[in-house]
């Protein structure tokens, strides 16, 4: 697997580089301008703390349930947890978007950016609320379906985590990662981690099972 990522990797740079040479671009790393490098780090490394909490945080609760459970527990709670593709949509919208949000925002052009947005919102909430609602309706059968009746004790946990899904459309991440507002993704990163991990430990002293699950939701 290792070696086919990698050798994908070196296929993808060989094509970029032949596309950037029919189009007259030129790459020469001898005329790199190294005083760039500091305006790079400085957006940069916040976006890289925030990716790193972002990425506890959402496994916060597992943590925890490992903590206080056993091994099989831990396998039905990070079974009904999993993130389902709901987002699918949202994320190929997202990548193609971000440029053209930047663009805008770097241009006080803030008319055009707020509307790009809106009509982005528009189509990811649908999108997303649909595929959500469906999953919803159909539960349990969507439960056994993917991972058998041996983890049908899970249901509730399944049924909070597509509402997690449901709700990823509102992240604000895309907006102020453009607008280059990364000491600010940072801070409410870590903050966010703070709260989680606090809600965590006792909405599962009240709750029990399903408490951590709620805690992500909220």
């Amino acid at each position: 697997v290792l070696v086919t990522t990698l050798v994908l990797d070196v296929l993808q740079i060989a094509f970029f580089w032949i596309v950037l040479q029919r189009n007259n671009c030129q790459i020469k790393l001898v005329k790199a301008d190294a005083r760039l490098v500091r305006n790079i780090l400085k957006y940069c490394a916040p976006m890289a703390v925030f990716t790193m909490v972002n990425a506890l945080n959402r496994d916060m609760d597992k943590y925890l349930i490992s903590m206080m459970t056993d091994t099989e527990t831990l396998a039905l709670y990070a079974n009904a947890s999993k993130q389902l593709p709901f987002d699918i949509l949202m994320a190929s919208f997202c990548t193609v978007l971000i440029p053209y949000i930047t663009g805008y925002i770097s241009e006080q052009k803030k008319e055009q950016a707020v509307s790009l947005y809106k009509s982005f919102l528009e189509i990811t909430y649908i999108s997303t609320g649909v595929l959500c609602g469906a999953a919803l309706a159909a539960a349990p059968q969507l439960m056994k379906l993917l991972y058998s009746n041996k983890y049908s004790e899970g249901l509730w946990i399944f049924v909070v985590y597509i509402l997690v899904d449901l709700f990823r459309f509102t992240n604000i991440t895309l907006i102020l990662s453009a607008a280059g507002k990364t000491k600010i993704l940072m801070l409410l990163g870590v903050c966010s981690l703070g709260c989680n991990a606090a809600l965590n430990i006792v909405l599962y002293h009240c709750m029990h099972l399903i408490g951590p699950a709620i805690a992500t939701l909220l």
